[in-house]
């Protein structure tokens, strides 16, 4: 809003600045002439006072000659005239003219005017003052002719000294009250005049804008003291105008920061309360009254928060018991001014978690979050884990049960149609009864070793397999494993080749295990090797941690990358030709895996579809026994 330009006439006169610099300029004149004028009055005083005597002595002394000449000759006409000539002089009174024998020739008197400072008179020039000379004649110089007496009224004089006193001090007022409005004119031009247009300049600047006045005190250029003030000015205002502008905009920019906080906040899905260094709650989120069900009319911001601990108290929040205590023992958690966390469950079944951190001040932040359906989902969860460890040790049970089941009648099949395809209890006369009971056999065989697999992971899923460990030659047992595999190889045209170093250390573990780690491996690697193509069994030390490893590589038909996971789950097939072309149970990586985890080592596959794959199992550095000083140093 643009101010007024102020009218003069709403100035008192009194309280103008030019009046004021006059009216002391006034006043100090004033003083100094009325002590100037009183100087020259007083110096008028003295130089009439010593002067005064010596001017009635003159005329007395004019009158002398006639004087003595009357009374020599006792003349009474010279003698009157004489009086008169004294009576001239308009302070003498009386006249008095006596010859040598004291006989008055003449005594006039004359009267007193009216002096209306009688007083002062008397005060400054004391009663009448009389004057008397003795009178000699020139016939009788040294003889006393007679005496001459006057008596002078001063008041007579001081009339005078008043009228140029009065005139002194009159011209000295009046030139006073000139010097004042002389002052006052020339204060309002050069002081008073350029203040009001200052003053006109700041009543328009705009407070908003202030940068882009230019404030001036006269039409002008002028280097002095008011137009110094105006350049100062200017450059305050310019400097404040660029401070505004800057302070708008980090106004602006906070204001839209603020803005995008608080619909940040109140977008959000947790509660959100903020609590200064005194406990007093200076803001929160609509989520933070919605999950606590507070009232906000009740519960505004800026309220103590212990008012909220308490509405939550009363509503059966901290469950059954007294009130204050819960309060306090809630309050008590926040005057430690550490991070704390912990669930609370509302008695409507709501679930919350609740998160606090301190602040620098001294508050606290806190949030809480609705995590009644993860609680659930959790419950649920926990719930599915027991059903499902419930049905897998049903399943376990159930496939040992039916493992033994199956076992039995199993090697009954197995041993008859050995001895049928033996012929041990006589030649049969059809070769095709051979063949048949051969196939039994295998058949029966090969079902035996799914079902010894099946027990296999039962038992290492139920946890009840134990290693039998023992510190044994692995390059021994790799050979052995590898003359087992060599018919079926043999029979693919698959060239099998092993990279067994003879000075490796032994292995500390379980070596029927190790032996069925070794088949399966080799039985996998033989089955989904095409013909004439390659298997190659390594087995040796990592050079960074001396840690045995076992690694089966081979040509075959390789496995895709995601499928890679898949084959290490029991009963999971490749679908492909040869899976479909071979027998399998799809146990056999999964066997690996299990034995290979029960002796804490880590298997990796390596595959590209159609280029081959590799297996490596590398065993922990402890089950390293060295039996030689040359390998590995």
């Amino acid at each position: 809003m643009i101010q007024k330009w102020p009218n003069l006439a709403q100035i008192p006169l009194i309280e103008r600045i030019a009046f004021r610099q006059a009216m002391w300029a006034v006043a100090a004149a004033f003083l100094l002439g009325v002590l100037f004028a009183a100087v020259q009055i007083y110096l008028d005083y003295k130089s009439l006072k010593l002067t005064q005597n010596d001017e009635v002595l003159q005329i007395v002394n004019t009158m002398k000659g006639p004087a003595a000449v009357a009374a020599f000759e006792y003349d009474d006409t010279l003698a009157r005239q004489v009086a008169d000539g004294l009576f001239e002089y308009r302070p003498i009174l009386r006249v008095r003219l006596v010859d040598e024998t004291l006989a008055t020739l003449v005594d006039r008197r004359r009267q007193r005017p009216t002096d209306t400072y009688e007083w002062l008179t008397d005060w400054l020039f004391g009663d009448d003052i009389s004057h008397s000379i003795r009178l000699t004649s020139e016939q009788v110089p040294n003889q006393i002719v007679g005496e001459l007496s006057v008596v002078v009224d001063p008041s007579i004089t001081a009339s005078a000294f008043y009228d140029r006193a009065l005139i002194i001090m009159t011209v000295g007022v009046l030139r006073n009250i000139l010097l004042a409005f002389l002052l006052v004119v020339l204060c309002y031009y050069l002081l008073t005049k350029p203040l009001l247009q200052f003053i006109h300049g700041m009543g328009l600047i705009d407070p908003d804008r202030p940068g882009s006045a230019r404030l001036s005190v006269y039409s002008g250029r002028r280097n002095d003291e008011l137009q110094l003030l105006a350049d100062q000015a200017n450059q305050l205002l310019g400097s404040i105008g660029r401070r505004m502008e800057e302070r708008r905009g980090a106004e602006d920019d906070l204001k839209q920061k603020n803005t995008i906080i608080e619909a940040t906040l109140q977008s959000m899905d947790e509660g959100i309360v903020m609590v200064d260094s005194n406990k007093i709650v200076v803001g929160y989120n609509q989520r933070f009254l919605e999950l606590h069900n507070y009232p906000r009319r009740q519960l505004p911001e800026g309220t103590p928060l212990i008012e909220f601990v308490r509405y939550s108290a009363q509503h059966g929040d901290f469950g059954d018991g007294p009130i204050e205590a819960f309060v306090e023992q809630r309050m008590a958690l926040l005057e430690r001014n550490k991070a704390l966390t912990f669930e609370q469950i509302r008695p409507n079944g709501l679930a919350m978690e609740v998160r606090g951190n301190p602040t620098k001040g001294g508050g606290y932040v806190m949030t809480f979050t609705d995590i009644t359906s993860r609680k659930k989902a959790e419950q649920e969860i926990l719930k599915a884990k027991d059903q499902a460890e419930i049905a897998n040790r049903a399943k376990t049970e159930f496939l040992a049960n039916m493992s033994h089941e199956l076992r039995t009648p199993l090697n009954g099949i197995i041993g008859f149609s050995e001895i049928i395809g033996a012929e041990m209890l006589g030649r049969i006369e059809n070769q095709r009864y051979i063949e048949y009971a051969n196939d039994i056999e295998r058949a029966g065989l090969h079902l035996l070793d799914v079902i010894n697999s099946i027990l296999d992971v039962a038992k290492i899923e139920a946890g009840k397999v134990d290693l039998l460990e023992e510190s044994f030659d692995l390059t021994q047992i790799a050979r052995l494993c590898v003359g087992l595999i060599k018919p079926q190889t043999d029979a693919k045209g698959i060239t099998l080749a092993s990279e067994l170093p003879s000075n490796l250390p032994n292995i500390f573990a379980d070596q029927t295990q190790i032996k069925q780690i070794l088949i399966n491996l080799l039985s996998n690697a033989t089955k989904f090797t095409p013909e004439n193509g390659s298997i190659t069994l390594r087995a040796g030390l990592v050079e960074a941690g001396k840690q045995i490893f076992i690694e089966v590589q081979d040509s075959g038909i390789g496995i895709a990358d995601n499928e890679i996971d898949k084959v290490m789950n029991p009963f999971y097939q490749i679908d492909d030709v040869f899976t479909r072309s071979h027998e399998g149970s799809g146990l056999g990586l999964a066997l690996v895996k299990s034995m290979t985890e029960l002796h804490k080592g880590e298997l990796v596959v390596n595959s590209k579809k159609g280029k081959g794959t590799t297996v490596r199992i590398t065993f922990p550095k402890s089950r390293t026994f060295a039996r030689t000083s040359e390998y590995g140093d």
